[in-house]
């Protein structure tokens, strides 16, 4: 399992506020899909008991990144999605207190024959930076273990 953080997205330039404050006073650009990235952050923002400035919704998080880089308002995406981005127009600050994570897996069936795919999958956070936990490096090693060779 990976922890993947989320983050506050706003336009730079537009100051530093808390997140009530940007719930009550900025547009929110949500993330429109059904996947349980979207309720685990309608769930953290109904916890702080105040209803979002007009809910413009999108469906990809390159168009949520966007429409941020636009002036549009504020959003929350998994850290990962500023990666491949130009963020100079940005300011991203952790989601939540404490930091609110998205927990990811993957799934292989025993017979399958993807384990290159798999396994650039599994190892791509590490390339990327990310920092493992000590069991999340042992389930890795296990799952690597199992492999046929």
């Amino acid at each position: 399992m990976i922890n993947e953080p989320l983050v506050v997205l706003t336009p730079k330039g537009k100051g530093e506020r808390s997140l009530e404050d940007l719930i009550r006073k900025v547009p929110y650009i949500r993330y429109s899909t059904q996947v349980q990235l979207s309720r685990q952050i309608d769930t953290e923002i109904a916890r702080l008991s105040s209803a979002p400035l007009q809910v413009v919704l999108v469906n990809t998080m390159t168009a949520v990144v966007g429409c941020v880089q636009a002036g549009l308002g504020f959003a929350v995406v998994p850290q990962i999605a500023l990666q491949d981005m130009i963020t100079d127009s940005l300011n991203w600050s952790p989601f939540g207190t404490p930091p609110i994570h998205r927990r990811l897996g993957v799934v292989q069936r025993a017979t399958s024959n993807r384990e290159e795919v798999l396994t650039t999958l599994i190892t791509a956070p590490e390339q990327h930076g990310q920092v493992l936990s000590e069991e999340t490096r042992l389930k890795r090693a296990k799952w690597r273990s199992n492999l046929p060779t």
